[in-house]
């Protein structure tokens, strides 16, 4: 089966039937994007312009994903047949067509058109740049899109339609189904791994990062890492966000931008009692950056250009997320959801190889683990990112960037961390981490599946609307249930692991949903004395005991349990 997503191009038809004539006069009065820009922001005419770009190595999803190199007008749409010849001509009739558009273009469809069109293809909408759903006003929001989609659902057999975000929280799906936005599904696509590989990454030839001949990661990494340590930090900050300046003075009152690269571009006018607007300004770039970061009109650029005299002199990078205080959000008619979401504020240090601490979302650190990078603990008391509270996080990442100054400088343990976030960052296999078997029982094919990356797994019995799947849910707990993801592009359900290996120990969640964990539990023997209480059992799993991960540390706890080897 091939999945063929192609993007849908409204900009020439805004005049259609199947555009909101008061929603589209709101949109260009308001100037919220340029008409020109309303298909760019769909993920997958992004993707169609990297023509090796397999989707299945960026989702997780072992599929074979075809980006559309061309965009379907909204009029082709109503030639159906034509659509599926196109494709089938060259791929075949196995295929299933996903047609794709941004947040900005669903805004402007109306209900005609998700009574039209649902029944003939799976729609996907994205907006990788933002982790909160469109809301403007009233008109230009995600909400009327999903009273839509539910009300085209209610009318004519269901349709699948797929979410896409660099939103990490993994409660998203449970918001789909809470809200009731029928046979829907959210994806996590972390879009700023790309953003920074491509902008800002050693390889790259739009940086200015690199200097000669340096874009091969083992020649960075020996021109980099030997280098001594005589600046404290790096800390780039571009774009307004409450907490920035914070930031910036508390580290400034500490003593600890005196020997450090760091910038403010932007600054509140309620916040210009801070003491380091008063005493240095505003820094708008950091010592050493290129002046090509700012445009003719003094505003600051995507900060694409980088020195990396950083690198080689700094001992560590803050991050400086853009949310941190503000992670729920809300969306007219329908219940508050959660953001975490990781730019590429917390990527670039993992591209330039810098141990780093971040000021960002709840389980920032952990994301990026499960993902296969490797952070700084013990050397950095990483303990905030496993703090909800969103002030306490602030003061505990101050305490640890203060703390790691204070102590020796452990080079060679810290850049062996670095080597290999470097090689992961440059190499094929990020996000290769959930594997597929394939057999045959009663003469019959049967697939199971394992991520490693969430903990997640599913087979061929668990099919939507099966006795297996139906026996599944009752026999699992409320969180298990919970939990559980609607994989509408296999049409399985994939639910949370339990590892037994025996003698080893089991693996398993337990919590709520707002507050559950990976534990491993170990086999341990009972003492004689005690064997009575246990029935005579010489063994027992010590849940008392049992080693407890964060909810994106899944691969964390196998290597506990040694059913995975890290390899360094």
């Amino acid at each position: 089966m091939k999945h063929i997503f192609v993007p849908l191009d409204i900009r020439n038809e805004l005049e259609t039937r199947f555009v909101d004539s008061d929603v589209l006069e709101d949109f260009k009065n308001m100037e919220i994007l340029p008409i020109s820009e309303l298909v760019k922001k769909d993920l997958f005419d992004f993707l169609s312009f990297f023509p090796k770009c397999n989707l299945g190595a960026i989702s997780n999803i072992e599929h074979s994903f075809l980006i559309s190199p061309f965009k379907v007008n909204i009029a082709d749409l109503e030639l159906l047949d034509n659509l599926s010849k196109r494709f089938e001509r060259t791929f075949g009739t196995d295929i299933v067509i996903h047609v794709t558009m941004s947040e900005h273009t669903a805004v402007l469809l109306n209900r005609e058109f998700w009574l039209s069109f649902v029944n003939n293809f799976n729609f996907v909408i994205s907006d990788v740049w933002e982790p909160k759903f469109l809301h403007i006003n009233e008109k230009l929001s995600m909400s009327n899109v999903f009273d839509n989609i539910k009300y085209a659902s209610d009318k004519i057999p269901p349709f699948y339609v797929s979410f896409i975000k660099p939103n990490a929280d993994p409660r998203m799906n449970k918001w789909l189904n809470t809200n009731e936005v029928p046979k829907s599904s959210f994806y996590n696509f972390d879009y700023f791994i790309f953003d920074t590989f491509y902008q800002s990454g050693i390889t790259s030839d739009g940086s200015y990062f690199q200097t000669g001949d340096i874009k091969d990661v083992d020649k960075y990494i020996s021109a980099v890492m030997p280098a001594k340590k005589v600046k404290d930090l790096v800390c780039l900050n571009r774009s307004y966000k409450y907490h920035r300046p914070r930031i910036i003075n508390d580290l400034y009152e500490r003593d600890l931008l005196s020997k450090s690269y760091f910038s403010l571009a932007e600054i509140s006018v309620d916040e210009e009692e801070y003491t380091v607007v008063k005493d240095l300004g505003v820094p708008i770039l950091a010592n050493g950056e290129p002046k090509d970061n700012i445009d003719p009109h003094g505003r600051m650029l995507h900060d694409s250009v980088a020195n990396i005299d950083w690198v080689k002199n700094a001992k560590l990078f803050v991050s400086t997320e853009s949310l941190m205080f503000d992670t729920i959000s809300s969306i007219p008619n329908y219940t508050d959801y959660n953001i975490k979401f990781i730019s590429e504020k917390v990527h670039k240090p993992l591209a330039w190889g810098m141990p780093f601490v971040v000021f960002g979302c709840y389980g920032s650190l952990a994301h990026m683990k499960n993902i296969g990078f490797k952070t700084y603990e013990p050397f950095i008391d990483e303990s905030y990112d496993t703090i909800t509270n969103a002030e306490d996080r602030y003061n505990a990442c101050v305490s640890s960037i203060s703390e790691f100054l204070n102590k020796p400088y452990p080079r060679e343990e810290l850049n062996k961390i670095s080597e290999h976030n470097l090689k992961l960052f440059y190499s094929n296999d990020l996000y290769n981490n959930c594997f597929v078997e394939r057999t045959e029982i009663e003469n019959k094919p049967f697939e199971s599946y394992m991520c490693f990356q969430c903990g997640m797994t599913s087979n061929s019995y668990l099919a939507f609307d099966s006795d297996k799947l139906e026996e599944y849910t009752k026999n699992h707990s409320e969180l298990m249930n919970d939990l559980k993801i609607m994989d509408e592009e296999r049409g399985i359900a994939w639910f949370p692991s339990v590892i037994n290996m025996g003698e080893k120990g089991i693996i398993y969640p337990d919590g709520t949903l707002t507050d559950w964990y990976w534990y491993y539990a170990k086999v341990v023997e009972i003492p004689k004395e005690d064997r009575e209480k246990y029935d005579g059992h010489e063994k027992r799993l010590d849940v008392e005991n049992a080693k407890k991960f964060g909810q994106f540390e899944f691969m964390e706890a196998c290597k506990s349990m040694g059913i995975i080897k890290d390899n360094g």
